[in-house]
């Protein structure tokens, strides 16, 4: 292998352009309701208001309907289907179709009054194992 062959391998190792392992500090702030990007492998975690959690794969949604007159939005997995009511969950059908969501909370209906539009107020989760 000739000097230059050599000079080229170590220029090309030193313009990695792979990212660096964020550490845990700053992973642990970056944590939240919804993933950073969209992505693979990604799981969906519903938490009742009395703690209660349950999480389903994204890769096992099969689909996903939106009433707005409903005020629900219908998510069937392969082995559940998952009922959420609520107000203003426009935003939430979007991120739920690019695999943006990563927490779905539910809330009571007594704070309503106070809901944003441009934030969903999730009021009743169900979720119904598919037999």
């Amino acid at each position: 292998m000739s000097q230059t062959s050599r000079f080229r391998i170590d220029e090309l190792l030193d313009n990695d352009p792979t990212p660096a392992q964020p550490d845990a500090a700053s992973t642990s702030q970056t944590l939240g309701e919804h993933y950073a990007t969209p992505g693979y492998g990604r799981n969906l975690c519903f938490v009742w208001e009395d703690g209660r959690r349950m999480f389903l794969g994204y890769a096992y949604l099969v689909s996903c309907e939106y009433a707005p007159s409903e005020r629900t939005i219908k998510l069937v997995f392969t082995t559940h289907q998952v009922s959420l009511k609520g107000l203003y969950l426009d935003n939430l059908y979007e991120e739920l179709m690019s695999q943006m969501v990563r927490i779905i909370g539910c809330e009571d209906p007594r704070y309503n009054a106070t809901a944003n539009k441009d934030h969903p107020r999730v009021n009743s989760i169900e979720i119904v194992k598919i037999t």
